[in-house]
């Protein structure tokens, strides 16, 4: 029971690499869509891949887990969403800036 707190961090850092995973395709999506031949299949694919990725990654939390360590993922999910802006667009953009 000593490692229960270890194994909720765990959880948490892996929902941290879930969520920038997660954001960080979505801003490569949102950078190539000016320039694909067809920026509407662009964007479902890339929806349905991030989307799916998440979901897999959460459905493995929650059986391996239960519902502490979920919760932790998912609030490692929401870390990514508010630190991802902080880092600015020039680390974020394909080419490095503009």
């Amino acid at each position: 029971m000593t490692d229960a707190p270890v194994m909720l961090g765990v959880a948490a850092a892996a929902g941290l690499v879930v969520g920038l995973a997660f954001y960080g395709a979505l801003g490569w999506t949102a950078a190539r869509l000016a320039t694909s031949p067809n920026p509407g299949r662009l964007m479902l694919a890339s929806m349905l891949l991030r989307f799916a990725f998440v979901l897999g990654c959460l459905y493995a939390v929650a059986i391996a887990g239960g519902w502490t360590h979920l919760l932790a993922t998912a609030g490692g999910l929401a870390v990514a969403r508010l630190a991802l802006p902080r880092l600015g667009p020039a680390r974020l953009s394909p080419g490095g800036g503009p």
